[in-house]
């Protein structure tokens, strides 16, 4: 029964953390329409949504690289 409360909590935990990086990315990125944009009829509220897209994907990939590149090498200095 323990178990199962473990990996709720975890499974919590991530979804959280998951939020807390999608809002971060929302609140960073600009809702600035380019003129060059207007003809596609690009509003304030889509380019604000792709550009925390983008951010989320760019935390995301940065915090997977770091992760593998941790892993690997506390494993070289470890012994």
């Amino acid at each position: 029964m323990m178990q199962k409360t473990n990996n709720a909590k975890k499974t919590l935990y991530s979804i959280g953390g998951l939020l807390v990086i999608i809002l971060i990315s929302y609140l960073m990125s600009s809702d600035e329409v380019l003129g060059s944009y207007e003809k596609y009829e690009i509003t304030a509220s889509t380019a604000k949504r792709v550009g925390m897209g983008l951010t989320t994907f760019y935390l995301l990939a940065i915090g997977a690289i770091g992760a593998v590149l941790y892993a690997e090498l506390s494993k070289v200095f470890s012994k």
